[in-house]
């Protein structure tokens, strides 16, 4: 045996040698150009091979630094790599999401095979790039592991083959008796024509559409005035004057991401006018939140007020006037004429699910001239085409044995329907009873046969939510489960067809849709479009009946029942990243609850988180009590969606199901409830709020700043306007922005050196709705934890974007100021990324720090935990990561932490839910400081991206997610030295001012000055 080998030992000894020290330079030469500094000459600007490294898998070390962090079950390496796959670079792949009334095309970012953000594509003639809060979290909901995994029989697993066999069987032996497919409505004319395909193969078989939250007054309302039982499609940025009653329409209403978008155009201050918006409503809603004047009325005087807003309308027209209930408020007449002075560029809305109101609110838009203007009913919306009448007499028919055999597909009325114990009974006396979903939900745990359906991003599927305009859903993932199947194909497999829902597509596009287009570049983009010229129509609707018939405004306390923008319907109960976003209005996550407004409070002696129980119709539930300003004394308000039941509700119920609250009133869903009985408990109940500051004094401290638009018009700087204890300027808004600009310069920081870029961003307070889809978008990129109802209530948060909620205050008050209505601003806030940062002064081991590029940075293994940054932090946007949120730890001090983000062992994520996690941002442990990073990694990634193509970046290359998932608009990011750049635009707007600029800490970020379309005399009532 040879012992004097010598024997090399590693990577050090090699690095010594004379042979490697020859090459090294060469390889690696010390100094890289920059591309700030290369000018025009390209040639200096060629990267080098560590570059070209990079530019292939940057992101290789933070997905390497994430996955040491959480146990590895097995590696699987690339045996022969798909051709579309480069580990570490991103693929986009377009689809479409269409659930629950709500459609937008998608942008889908996958990571090696794993979708894990979702962003809007601005290729979409309908939603032009906007998303919602619930769209950015769906993502997730892919990843949950209680969705159903395998198919069953009598409740017990069986396989698809062997399910398929027993179903045909137990169809064939109804002998034509009635069978009946319910649905929710239907946007893909393929799935309808898979649905008719069963439909033919049983003769005595037939479908009924079924909404949860259903537009079925606007339906019928519309085939009475135009002969068509359509949803029309509206225009809201063409309208320079919005009345809304009661219609939530940046909320639950009607497509909030395609509004929403609409909306904020006509917001925007452009050559000193903007649209002007009314709502008439009970109870906050985040759309009343962002009226320029906001009526508080009572909920079932909402008819009332819109025959008053047609009559005002009518004596300024000159046409006759209608006889019904009516009002007399000087905002009516205020509104009719703001409407009438623009007319054919007006709108008129109303969310009350009533035939007869819509009917008012039709031929008031018709006399406004708004049809083929602002309104179009010949090109109609299919978000929802459910007739609540239709799914009410199959009940009956269930009951009354006139129907042997129900499929329920993507609906679960046991829940949802005000008449659940009567679909319970109905269901019992079925022959055949069958679901196909993706959850065991509370009608699947009922029906004989439970059919495992695809998540969206795992299937094929289309959609035309609007008349000429189509969408494809093309799968981006392989499916997650393998005894699932998407429901079409178990559709087409239960009535005999050989072909699958793939051929039943694609023969439908290039047959109806496409005429003879190219299919790859429909499905690239994701979208088809066919222009269709808006035109006027003919009204011959029946005023004066409908009139009549609508009931006169009530006298006692009524409850409403509505919809928060989290969780919906209810759909989205199982998804954590909703349940702990706060509520646009009141910030409380995880629970519903009694709203209340604070005079009826007071004198029913009711505080914060006191239980009481709520009674009607038979129905009662215990609730905690929610003091909310700007709630009609008299009313109270509770949302759907919560208190499900079902078993894969692993955490337990959620809050309490308001549905079965709701009755029929002609044949359609009333939300509005009268003869409520309320009584005290005793008990409270924790209520988890992420703000609990909400009454502000602009004038007094202007972390806010807003102006009237006539102010605005007198002077630019109107927001800057400083005013004495009795609320009277004393100092101009110009000299005040002058004064406050002039001493940025005044520096007892040392200089910092930024050579290359500055970035900064820029917010719009004008186009901020408060909608939350930027928290949930930066949740996605970021990898924020959930941390629970608990953690929350102890102010243990972790996003690092938030939406604060200010009630404008005209004393220094923060509660007891007796306002019932007040103004509301939404304002943003995350890290400032300050030049002079508090925070980077005193961390003890340098783990913040200011880069050269003007970002505040976390170095996370540096930091100790001594939480000083966060103490010296005027914003209070940095979050202490108190617990183990990789799984490491035992989750016995949380209760409610979700089941999808958890398992039975008490791991937070289980092995299914880490695919979503984004590989090029690091999972932080337990212990650390961590906050907004401007998303550095996409800046990284589009520095890289540009200098592999040889240019410099241009503006809009870097997009941040917060940015990119806000639906209006409202924030721009980019280099501040550029000044082409939109935000270097935005900074030198007279009304950008930045928040405590007096404490002179020089933040990144600029804010808008909140502009409102109202009197001066109504702003300074605020």
């Amino acid at each position: 045996m040879k012992t004097n080998q010598k024997v090399w030992k590693g990577l050090e000894e090699l690095n010594n040698t004379p042979e490697f020290e020859k090459h090294k330079h060469n390889e690696f030469p010390e100094k890289l150009p920059a591309v700030e500094e290369a000018g025009n000459d390209l040639e200096s600007m060629k990267a080098p091979r560590r570059d070209f490294l990079k530019m292939m898998g940057f992101s290789l070390t933070a997905a390497t630094v994430a996955s040491c962090q959480m146990p590895v079950k097995k590696v699987v390496p690339y045996i022969s790599k798909p051709g579309n796959v480069t580990p570490g670079v991103p693929n986009f792949y377009a689809t479409t999401y269409a659930q629950a009334g709500e459609y937008a095309s998608l942008l889908i970012k996958n990571r090696e095979g794993r979708p894990i953000k979702v962003e809007g594509n601005e290729l979409s003639p309908i939603t032009q790039g906007a998303t919602s809060a619930r769209i950015q979290a769906s993502v997730l909901s892919l990843y949950d592991s209680t969705r159903l995994q395998y198919p069953f029989t009598s409740g017990k697993q069986t396989t698809v083959s062997a399910q398929d066999k027993e179903v045909k069987e137990a169809l064939g032996k109804l002998n034509n008796e009635k069978i009946v497919v319910v649905t929710p409505s239907l946007m893909s004319p393929s799935t309808k024509k898979v649905v008719n395909s069963f439909i033919s193969n049983y003769s005595n078989a037939s479908h009924v559409a079924y909404d949860a939250i259903s537009a079925s007054g606007m339906l019928e309302a519309n085939k009475a005035c135009f002969d068509k039982a359509a949803l029309a499609t509206y225009a809201f940025d063409k309208a320079e004057v919005i009345v809304s009653v009661a219609a939530d329409f940046l909320g639950d209403w009607y497509n909030a991401p395609e509004i929403s978008k609409q909306y904020s155009k006509g917001r925007k201050v452009s050559n000193g006018s903007m649209s002007r918006h009314y709502q008439f409503e009970g109870v906050f809603s985040m759309t009343g939140t962002n009226a320029d004047t906001r009526v508080v009325i009572q909920p079932s005087a909402q008819g009332a007020y819109a025959v008053a807003l047609y009559n005002a309308v009518a004596n300024l027209a000159g046409v006759a006037t209608i006889n019904g209930p009516s009002v007399k408020d000087d905002a009516v007449n205020k509104a009719a004429r703001d409407l009438w002075a623009a007319r054919g560029k007006s709108l008129v809305v109303a969310g009350a699910n009533d035939k007869n109101i819509q009917t008012v609110v039709n031929g008031l838009n018709y006399i406004l001239g708004n049809y083929g203007s602002t309104i179009d009913i010949n090109t109609t919306a299919s978000y929802k085409q459910a007739i609540d009448s239709d799914f009410v007499n199959l009940i009956n028919e269930m009951n009354n044995g006139k129907v042997a055999g129900v499929l329920f597909y993507g609906v679960n009325p046991v829940y949802s329907h005000p008449m659940a114990d009567a679909v319970k009974s109905g269901i019992e006396k079925l022959q055949f009873s069958a679901s196909i979903g993706e959850r065991m939900d509370e009608t699947a745990e009922l029906v004989q046969f439970v059919s495992a359906d695809r998540f969206f991003l795992e299937s094929w599927n289309d959609a035309e939510p609007r008349t000429g305009s189509y969408s494809l859903t093309q799968p981006v993932i392989q499916p997650l489960f393998e005894q699932s199947r998407q429901g079409q194909d178990t559709l087409l497999a239960w009535s005999n067809q050989s072909d699958s829902y793939y051929d039943v597509l694609t023969a439908h596009w290039k047959s109806s849709v496409l005429n003879g287009k190219d299919w790859d570049k429909a499905l690239r983009d994701g979208v088809h479009h066919n222009d269709i010229m808006m035109k006027a129509t003919e009204f011959g609707g029946d005023l004066m009946t409908a009139a009549a018939a609508i009931s006169k405004a009530g006298n006692t306390e009524e409850l409403v029942i509505y919809i928060k923008n989290t969780v919906g319907d209810g759909t989205y109960a199982n998804n954590p990243w909703m349940q702990e976003v706060p509520d646009p209005v009141t910030k409380v996550t995880w629970d519903n609850y009694l709203l209340v407004g604070p005079s009826m409070a007071e004198a029913k002696g009711w505080s914060q988180e006191d239980v009481v129980t709520v009674e009607a119709n038979g129905y009662k539930v215990n609730v905690p009590v929610v003091i909310q300003p700007g709630t009609k004394n008299g009313v109270m308000a509770l949302a759907i969606g919560y208190g499900r039941t079902d078993k894969t509700m692993k955490s337990g119920k959620i809050g309490q199901n308001a549905s079965p609250f709701m009755t029929l009133v002609n044949g359609n869903l009333n939300n509005i409830i009268t003869g409520v009985k309320v009584t005290n408990t005793g008990k409270t109940y924790p209520v988890a709020q992420s703000q609990v500051h909400h009454h502000i004094n602009p004038k007094k401290r202007a972390i806010v700043r807003q102006a009237s638009l006539d102010q605005y018009n007198e002077s630019p700087y109107a927001g800057y306007h400083r005013f004495n204890d009795n609320g009277d300027i004393v100092v101009d808004g110009e000299k005040e922005w002058k004064r406050i600009k002039a001493t940025k310069d005044q520096n007892l920081y040392p200089e910092i050196s930024m050579p290359g870029h500055h970035w900064g961003m820029s917010i719009d307070l004008n186009s901020c709705i408060g909608c939350s889809a930027c928290v949930v978008s930066c949740n996605a990129e970021n990898n924020i934890p959930v941390v629970g109802k608990h953690e929350v209530k102890r102010r243990h948060d972790m996003h690092w974007i938030r939406i604060d909620r200010y009630y404008l205050s005209g004393d220094d008050h923060h509660y007891s100021d007796g306002n019932e209505n007040p103004h509301v601003i939404h304002q943003p806030m995350l890290c400032q990324h300050c030049d002079n940062a508090p925070c980077e002064n005193v961390c003890p081991v340098n783990a913040t720090n200011h880069s050269s590029e003007g970002l505040n940075q976390m170095i996370y293994n540096r930091c100790v935990g001594t939480r000083y940054c966060e103490n010296n932090c005027p914003y209070k946007v940095r979050r202490f990561n108190w617990y183990d949120y990789t799984g490491q730890d035992s989750f016995a001090w949380n209760e409610q932490i979700h089941p999808t983000m958890s398992n039975e062992k008490g791991d937070q994520f289980d092995d299914l839910v880490k695919m979503v996690l984004n590989p090029d941002v690091t999972v932080r442990a337990r212990g650390v400081i961590e906050k907004c990073s401007f998303c550095v990694q996409k800046i990284q990634s589009s520095k890289l991206e540009a200098k592999k193509e040889g240019r410099r970046l241009r503006d809009g290359d870097v997009k941040t997610a917060c940015q990119t998932g806000c639906p209006t608009d409202a924030i721009s990011f980019g280099d501040v030295k550029n000044k082409e750049s939109e935000v270097s635009k935005m900074w030198n707007d007279e009304r950008n001012y930045y928040v405590l600029e007096e404490i002179h800490t020089l933040p990144s970020v600029g804010y808008l000055t909140k502009i409102k379309n109202i009197d001066k005399e109504e702003l300074q009532q605020a």
